[in-house]
């Protein structure tokens, strides 16, 4: 008769064969980057969207985030168009670079 240990949850201990104890490291290096992914398009999205409170998105997968983000971006991304179109075409901002030095008509910063 084989007797078979379990652990503290009921898995008997040779369920999984033998696992050399860096598995274990590495999956948890795994779960640890992809929380921190999670967390980090979390708070891009919480700063994107300002008007509903933190806890709409709070517990929705990467994937789902990552979408909300995407529609929010371009959104802004519009408005800042939109902003655009007012001004004159010669001080329309054509690249990121321009948009960053300048205000939303093109016109450069004092």
């Amino acid at each position: 008769m084989i007797v078979c240990m379990k652990d503290r949850y009921g898995v008997p201990s040779n369920m999984f064969g033998v696992v050399p104890d860096d598995f274990y490291a590495i999956v948890g290096r795994v779960i640890m980057l992809a929380t921190q992914v999670e967390y980090r398009v979390l708070a891009l999205l919480w700063a994107l969207d300002r008007q509903q409170p933190q806890d709409v998105h709070a517990g929705k997968p990467a994937r789902e985030l990552l979408n909300e983000c995407r529609s929010r971006l371009h959104g802004h991304d519009q408005a800042i168009r939109d902003a655009a179109g007012d001004c004159s075409p010669e001080y329309r901002p054509h690249s990121t670079n321009a948009m960053r030095s300048r205000t939303a008509c093109g016109r450069p910063r004092a």
